[in-house]
């Protein structure tokens, strides 16, 4: 498979995790989340580690931006592919009235189109080695 084909795959199973947190629902959530996955996150500067039924307890505890008329500010920052099956995603979400973001910085603004570009290139890179 092609970094490119693994990063679309990767950015559509990621989608269930971006509606599931929107909407509060729990069960799109666990559909890409493997019992043992660890959430790391940093929403007031302090870095936290929960494991995944402890934050569908937060999600489902608490008003669904959904629900709040919120709008969307879901963003994937970047992601790590090790091999089949095996991927770590940064990712920009937003919880009730706070926008959590990554500090503005030439490395944090690149766009998606970017990150694409970058893996069409090291397929024709990986095409030319060969």
């Amino acid at each position: 498979m092609s970094n490119h084909a693994a990063y679309a795959e990767i950015v559509t199973a990621l989608q269930p995790y971006f509606d599931g947190l929107y909407d509060g629902d729990v069960a799109q959530m666990r559909r890409i989340f493997h019992p043992s996955c660890r959430l790391f996150s940093a929403p007031d500067g302090v870095a936290t580690d929960v494991d995944m039924e402890t934050y569908y307890a937060r999600v489902t505890e608490r008003p669904s931006p959904r629900s709040l008329s919120q709008a969307r500010h879901d963003a994937i920052i970047t992601i790590v592919a090790s091999g089949d099956g095996g991927a770590a995603a940064v990712l920009r979400t937003a919880r009730a009235a706070t926008l959590h973001r990554l500090p503005e910085s030439a490395s944090h603004r690149r766009t998606l189109a970017d990150r694409r570009q970058d893996l069409q290139l090291d397929d024709v890179a990986g095409r030319m080695s060969t």
